[in-house]
């Protein structure tokens, strides 16, 4: 294998990794923020585990900590991406907008 596939199978790989980021981002918002129960699910997970229930508690094992980051960081992710998709698309209504007043200007 050449440079060049190397180079065109590295831009499909990401052209892949960047639909498939989309189409989760699409579905955690169909189901967290659009969605009254989705919402509420997250509201509970969050408060459930990120507020309630330590990390490491005493007693347990250390590897328990690290299932428990693991939960924490999954749950953190959800409501990461969520926001990021509500100021992106925040954004670019703003850029909308602004391009649709120009255009007003302009004629």
């Amino acid at each position: 294998m050449g440079w060049q596939a190397l180079k065109e199978e590295t831009a499909q790989t990401n052209n892949d990794k960047s639909l498939l980021d989309k189409r989760i981002q699409q579905l955690l918002i169909s189901i967290f923020d659009k969605n009254p129960e989705g919402k509420e699910l997250l509201h509970l997970l969050q408060h459930v585990y990120l507020v309630s229930m330590p990390v490491a508690p005493w007693g347990k094992e250390a590897a328990y900590a690290y299932f428990r980051e693991g939960q924490n960081q999954l749950i953190r992710s959800f409501s990461i991406i969520i926001e990021q998709a509500k100021l992106e698309a925040k954004i670019e209504g703003a850029s909308t907008q602004a391009n649709l007043r120009g255009g007003k200007n302009a004629g």
